[in-house]
């Protein structure tokens, strides 16, 4: 791990490894590989060469290789999920990339429809791949003859011809193998295959990582080399709009989490059974992010097997796949807003060992709808003689106008203060007149545009509850136009 350097002259992760390497004789350090993201390579090094990399400044960390082991439908249910895909929500046009042991050696009607891609970084034991290699790429790269990849990609995607379907039946699946059939990895694997998908598959908005090394107490991103690369992939897959999800561990330690869930930048996922009781065997700790189900979840298996897994394993795709609905429904999501909206409203679960809370994920309370917005006036004078100010809403199908309940509806200029709007006043119409009926509401201009003294194009928000509980926020631009004297605009006629 070399320093990463900040600022627009700073070297690329690349250059910046070449010119360290550059450094020091070729025999002395055998690199194996190099990631395209952050600035770490991974290689077989002499003890001389050893020396001369800790003697450049711009060497951090120098770790040995370690080991990483998979961690090891009613629960649908028990998260709302099933709510969800009740309104046609089903994960569509989401791609998670599960890193993990792989799918089905065999044709699996579950699994096979989700594939939209296979990649196999496995060197334990000389090369895990099903070709004997320890880099395979394409059709077959992920199969595998453990149940444990399967049954992770089930509980995500399954299609339901086999085992129950999964959370989002209708996302796609981008399967990377890193363990070995008896569900061992590397450090450099699971660090070469996240950079890859970090690097190389920008459709992924998801990534599952249902394996544990350790555990730590976290935080624990500059714990090691390991941890340290993996804090700087999270941030980099974090500015590209993705989520790293990754399980707990299953160590009983009610103080620490395996990695990676104990990076800081990664949702950590622990296991609750079907009546909310944290299992023993599910590590904790106060950067928890959320709870699960992971007891007798009963997913899909090698040779089209029918399996109940239990573990933080298969607490995480429940998760991955919470995620995939949130952003199927609403894609414009960022990962700060699914990470908030699923640790916010989910239910509370008191860890008796400790009397933390952490929220089980409710995934159907979660959703947030995006909803068009229209403004009338779209321009106004901070000093105007009016008082109203209308706007109009139309939600996202299968939800109509006349689903919301207008007492809930508030709008905010600048982020500011939310304003109700005014008790009666909503109406049905088509402000818009493109042929879809939209809800009218009106609002206190005055209180709306308290404590704003910038002029200019000011985003609005307007968020609305629908009865079910599912909330809708629509966003826009209203210009208000500075004072008189300092322009020559003047605010249209309502």
């Amino acid at each position: 791990m070399l320093h990463r350097e900040q600022g627009s002259g700073a070297p690329t992760p690349q250059a910046l490894v070449e010119d360290v390497l550059r450094r020091v004789p070729s025999a002395e350090v055998v690199v194996q590989h190099r990631l395209e993201t952050v600035p770490v390579f991974i290689a077989r090094i002499t003890d001389r060469g050893l020396s001369r990399l800790m003697a450049d400044p711009r060497v951090s960390k120098v770790d040995l290789d370690g080991v990483v082991m998979g961690a090891d439908l009613e629960s649908a249910a028990q998260i709302g999920a099933d709510r969800v895909q009740a309104l046609e929500i089903r994960g569509q046009g989401i791609t998670v990339a599960v890193i993990d042991s792989g799918t089905d050696i065999l044709e699996n009607p579950d699994l096979d429809p989700s594939l939209v891609g296979e990649e196999c970084f496995c060197s334990y034991g000389g090369g895990c791949c099903p070709d004997g290699s320890s880099r395979q790429s394409g059709p077959g790269s992920a199969r595998s003859l453990s149940s444990h990849g399967p049954g992770v990609i089930g509980v995500i995607a399954s299609r339901g011809s086999i085992a129950p379907a999964g959370i989002a039946p209708g996302a796609s699946i981008l399967a990377v193998r890193v363990l070995s059939d008896s569900l061992i990895s590397t450090f450099s694997d699971v660090l070469v295959a996240l950079d890859w998908v970090v690097s190389q598959a920008p459709g992924v908005r998801v990534v599952n990582l249902s394996l544990a090394a350790g555990p730590y107490v976290p935080p624990c991103d500059q714990a090691d080399l390991f941890n340290e690369a993996l804090a700087q992939l999270a941030e980099v897959f974090r500015g590209r709009g993705g989520l790293l999800v990754a399980a707990a561990g299953n160590n009983a330690r009610s103080d620490m989490l395996g990695s990676p869930a104990c990076v800081s930048g990664v949702l950590s996922v622990g296991a609750v059974d079907r009546e909310d009781q944290i299992p023993f065997f599910s590590n904790g700790g106060p950067t928890l992010d959320l709870l699960a189900p992971g007891v007798g979840i009963v997913t899909d298996g090698s040779f089209g097997r029918l399996e109940s897994q239990s573990g933080t394993s298969f607490a995480a795709p429940h998760v991955s796949g919470a995620a995939a609905l949130l952003l199927s429904a609403n894609p414009g999501l960022s990962p700060a807003d699914v990470e908030e909206r699923l640790k916010s409203r989910g239910v509370p679960v008191t860890d008796p060992r400790t009397s933390r809370i952490t929220p089980r994920v409710d995934v159907f309370h979660a959703l947030l709808l995006p909803m068009d917005l229209g403004l009338s006036p779209g321009v106004i004078s901070p000093r105007s003689r009016g008082h109203g100010f209308k706007i109009w809403l139309e939600p996202q199908s299968p939800f109509a106008a006349a689903d919301l309940d207008p007492d809930t509806v508030t709008l905010s200029v600048a982020g500011g203060a939310a304003v109700l709007a005014n008790a009666f006043s909503a109406t049905l119409g088509d402000e818009n007149q493109d042929g879809i009926p939209d809800l009218s509401l009106h609002f206190d201009r005055r209180r709306l545009l308290s404590g704003i003294s910038e002029s200019g194009a000011l985003g609005v928000e307007a968020r609305g509850t629908f009865i079910s509980g599912i909330q809708a926020r629509g966003t826009g631009t209203l210009k208000i136009l500075p004072p008189r004297g300092l322009g020559s605009a003047q605010e249209p006629s309502p």
